[in-house]
């Protein structure tokens, strides 16, 4: 079992990962969903940038 000292800080993960995606959003950063992300890597994987997608 757990202890209470040792147990994960999920809330605090969960609540600085949206002030981040709020600012992202903020600054003009769109969501893709997983299958526009796809399809915007060319349908590849191993690509990580969307070089169509930078400007």
């Amino acid at each position: 079992m757990v202890s209470k000292s040792h147990a994960p800080r999920l809330q605090e993960e969960y609540s600085s990962e949206l002030l981040a995606l709020a600012l992202l959003t903020n600054l003009g950063w769109l969501f893709l969903s997983p299958e526009q992300a796809f399809a915007a890597r060319g349908g590849r994987y191993d690509q990580v940038v969307l070089r169509d997608v930078q400007s």
